[in-house]
């Protein structure tokens, strides 16, 4: 709407739906369509007459008929967007797509953004007409196009294959196979007496680390945080959102001040300040995804959302937890996939 553009939505993994638009429970108790604040319902009827909405298609058949293409900024659909010509705007959320954000706007084949959770509908609308109208952009990812298009995808797969039997005849990849073997073993050897989460991460994070110069610098980093964190926990100021819904902020203590963002699960906060029943606090963003600070209600509706960490050994486990809920997030949606392969075939 921001945009004011026509746009088509298709479901994918997260099955998006006009009638799975998300609900969220608001400081009042109420239910809300949480898209839109106080334009929701113009939000909704603007969707109603200009957003298509499809379970699924072929990126490489309605890509080319986009002005913009709008994603998470996967490795597939990127590559599937930029060889159609068409700008990219990257809305990361894990991963490396916050890299691939980055190397698009870098190199003028489109924008990134914020993490998705923070993303504002006046930023996504501001890209998409720069993604839409810059002409350099335009430019930039039509010559993409073409030298993308050039390439013999068959031959390379053809090269490879007939590259990979040969070292099977010759025994080269038996030896290559055998010394992954030794590896994946002295790892395991490592890894084996570790049986907390916390634990693996850790030492994962030392083994990078000694390897890579910037995951050392990150580590030291962490490691930094972590100090300030046990810290603030000692003068009782550390909360932590506990709702897997995440938590809305807002900018001032009343609660219908302008909304701030939201802060994802697992988010560490500091307590900067409260009102005087304690019903609202003024925080501020530790780790994890969210605005930089805002106030949050620490409970709705008899519900924890916001949390006071209980001990030290605490505030490890939360950053375990949410590397946890991520692989197992993924694993969920692997999941479905191959039961809905499996429905199909029945």
């Amino acid at each position: 709407m921001e945009a004011g553009k026509r746009g088509i939505i298709v479901g994918g993994w997260a099955e998006l739906s006009e009638e799975s638009a998300p609900l969220e429970v608001a400081e009042d108790g109420s239910i809300q369509w949480s898209l839109g604040g106080d334009d929701a319902e113009d939000l909704k009827e603007y969707s109603r007459n200009n957003v298509l909405f499809l379970k699924s298609a072929p990126h490489e058949w309605l890509f080319p008929q986009c002005a913009c293409c709008v994603h998470h900024g996967g490795i597939g659909t990127a590559q599937a967007s930029l060889s159609a010509g068409v700008p990219t705007l990257v809305t990361p959320v894990f991963a490396d797509q916050k890299d691939i954000a980055k190397k698009l706007s870098k190199d003028g084949h489109g924008e990134g953004t914020v993490h998705l959770s923070q993303l504002s509908a006046k930023e996504l609308g501001a890209k998409i007409k720069r993604c839409c109208e810059d002409p350099k952009i335009l430019e930039n990812c039509k010559k993409l196009a073409e030298v993308m298009q050039k390439e013999d995808g068959t031959q390379t797969a053809i090269e490879f294959i007939e590259k990979f039997k040969k070292e099977v005849d010759d025994g080269t990849w038996k030896k290559k196979r055998d010394a992954l073997e030794q590896r994946l073993k002295v790892a395991h050897n490592r890894f084996k007496k570790l049986v907390e989460p916390s634990q693996m991460f850790a030492k994962w994070s030392m083994d990078l680390a000694e390897k890579y110069p910037p995951m050392k610098a990150y580590t030291s980093d962490q490691i930094d945080k972590y100090g300030k964190m046990v810290e603030i926990f000692m003068k009782k100021k550390l909360w932590y959102v506990k709702s897997s819904g995440g938590c809305l902020a807002r900018k001032g203590e009343a609660l219908k001040s302008d909304e701030c963002g939201r802060f994802k699960e697992f988010a560490v906060l500091e307590e900067i300040g409260a009102n005087k029943t304690g019903s609202r606090l003024h925080v501020k963003r530790l780790k994890g995804i969210g605005p930089d600070e805002g106030w949050v209600s620490p409970s709705v509706s008899g519900k924890d959302i916001v949390v006071k960490v209980a001990s030290q050994q605490e505030i490890g486990k939360i950053t375990a937890d949410a590397i946890a809920k991520q692989f197992a997030d993924i694993t969920t949606v692997q999941q479905k996939q191959e039961d809905q392969k499996v429905k199909t075939k029945g």
